[in-house]
């Protein structure tokens, strides 16, 4: 049977013990049992095909990232969206527990900016990853496999609070393994 399948099973067998007025806590702790083994038996098989379909890349579990945002056409609004991008990525990489420190940052006259550049480091969510480690799930990633992904263009439209046209805007986004101070990669 697939986990979908005892899953269903288990939550069936728990909802019927629970409405029995006599309530048999023997097979309600069974049945609690059985799903807290699902849920770790799901976890391994998420990691799992995580690990098969993300490609090995010593620098996404070891290296800092270099991250920089540039407005793109659309003028003023492309400014307001690359910077909503970057605050984006900037908090992102806090709640992961990253140091973030701006390199550089130009900005508009209406708040946003031209083009802004970021240094991320830590290692894994919430700086406790190992890159030596075999499992290779998202929560062991450093900040450079975090973001590479995000590296492109990104386009929005949006109608401003000024106006009643749909304006649309773009930001570019690169993101690079920050280099270390041997003069290689960091790590």
């Amino acid at each position: 049977a697939s986990l979908a399948e005892e899953r269903a099973s288990a939550e069936e067998l728990l909802s019927e013990a629970l409405e029995e007025e006599d309530g048999d806590d023997e097979m309600c702790d069974e049945c609690r049992e059985e799903l807290s083994r699902i849920e770790k038996e799901e976890s391994a098989v998420g990691a799992a095909a995580i690990d098969a379909v993300l490609p090995r890349d010593d620098d996404d579990y070891g290296s800092d990232a270099v991250l920089e945002v540039r407005a793109g056409t659309g003028g003023d609004e492309a400014g307001l969206f690359a910077s909503e991008l970057l605050g984006a990525y900037e908090r992102a990489a806090k709640d992961r527990g990253w140091k973030v420190e701006t390199l550089g940052r130009t900005s508009t006259d209406l708040g946003g900016i031209k083009d802004a550049a970021l240094s991320i480091s830590g290692s894994g969510a919430g700086g406790g990853g190992d890159s030596s480690s075999p499992s290779h799930s998202l929560d062991a990633l450093g900040p450079y496999g975090y973001f590479k992904f995000e590296s492109g263009v990104h386009r929005v439209q949006r109608v401003p609070v000024n106006d009643v046209r749909i304006h649309t805007s773009a930001a570019s986004v690169a993101v690079l393994p920050a280099p270390s101070d041997d003069g290689g990669r960091s790590s």
